[in-house]
């Protein structure tokens, strides 16, 4: 075939070709939208719930009410969140009371002897739990995180506080009918943000507490006839006897006191073999002594007790050297000069005997 021909062919099959294309195209929605900006809720804070406990050893094992000043009793916590633990806060009220029959309020400020605060929370820049103990200045009690036990994971929603308290020198006495506080109520509330709630308790114990110091290491009636009777003449402080009349003593107690004397029943000569002993009653039989003492001094016969109290071998006189029982000191104590007289007896060799003699607050109520 020509070649003409041929690409007329072509061509018109091509065209043909062309002729049968289809174009199509599909339609779609156009949905608008803009932004609103932020959404937010405020989510508001559910209190923690929180239970306590006070024990008597140091695994936590033994509960206990009871509470003896300068000696450790150990609190265990219990707290659980619904957010986590480092963001609750602790705080517990520990405080003297008159009525022991339900929880009373705390006083309007800490006082060493009637009423103490603490705080836990977690400090995040350094990591660790910190508490904080308001102890009205007083410089016996100690409240501090136990370190021997592991306290609470702050990202936990559980967990368990283990305090150690100590209670001040001058921590009210609360543990007898007579006591001037019925017993001790503690207070512990747990907050999260706004939100907090709170565990009580009451009818805790405060044994009695007391302390004595004195510089006196010896004292010294001086020579006497058998028969007749002296005040103290000499006082040893440390430093070898001086010309003194009376020795001073310092007492620390938590509640109403006595001071009590007590000697050695039997004084023995420096050769080994003669002694004396302590009678009773008002006058001396052969071989005997007798001691009394006071805080006062007798004007009319200086260098004597004002009052003279019996000294005996044993705690057996309530009584002691104070008309009347001295009311709960300060943690600095209160001081006295106790004045004694010694009266002998006759039938006693000569020579120089010695003995003990004891001072003792005792509790009065």
């Amino acid at each position: 075939m020509p070649a003409e021909k041929i690409s007329a062919i072509l061509l018109l099959i091509l065209l043909t070709l062309g002729a049968s294309i289809a174009v199509t195209t599909k339609a779609f929605d156009v949905v608008g939208e803009v932004s609103i900006g932020e959404a937010k809720v405020t989510v508001a804070a559910v209190a923690p719930t929180v239970s306590f406990a006070f024990y008597s050893d140091s695994t936590y094992s033994t509960t206990t009410n009871e509470f003896t000043p300068q000696s450790p009793t150990y609190m265990k916590i219990t707290v659980s969140t619904d957010n986590i633990m480092s963001d609750v806060v602790i705080k517990v009220d520990l405080f003297a009371d008159t009525n022991a029959g339900a929880v009373g309020t705390p006083p309007a400020s800490t006082d060493p002897a009637l009423y103490v605060n603490f705080t836990i929370s977690y400090d995040s820049t350094s990591g660790q739990w910190v508490l904080t103990a308001d102890t009205g200045g007083s410089t016996t009690w100690s409240i501090e995180l136990d370190p021997n036990q592991q306290q609470p994971d702050p990202g936990a929603t559980s967990g368990d506080f283990y305090v150690v308290i100590t209670p001040g020198k001058v921590a009210a006495e609360a543990s007898s009918s007579g006591a001037e506080y019925a017993d001790w109520d503690c207070i512990v509330t747990a907050s999260v943000d706004t939100e907090s709630s709170t565990a009580s308790g009451y009818g805790y114990i405060m044994y009695f507490y007391s302390e004595i110091s004195t510089s006196t290491v010896g004292i010294d009636f001086g020579t006497l006839q058998p028969g007749s009777s002296g005040g103290i003449q000499q006082v040893n402080t440390g430093s070898g006897y001086t010309s003194a009349n009376s020795f001073a003593v310092n007492i620390i107690a938590n509640g109403p006191y006595n001071i009590n004397l007590t000697t050695s029943d039997t004084w023995y000569h420096t050769d080994g073999v003669h002694y004396i002993t302590l009678g009773t009653g008002t006058s001396p039989g052969t071989g005997e002594f007798l001691l009394f003492a006071d805080d006062q001094e007798n004007s009319t016969n200086p260098g004597l007790p004002l009052n003279k109290h019996p000294v005996t071998s044993t705690l057996a006189s309530s009584e002691g050297v104070l008309e009347t029982p001295a009311s709960r000191t300060t943690e600095a104590g209160q001081s006295y000069n106790i004045y004694m007289e010694i009266d002998l007896g006759t039938g006693i060799a000569v020579g120089t005997y010695t003995g003990t003699v004891t001072v003792t607050a005792t509790d009065a109520t």
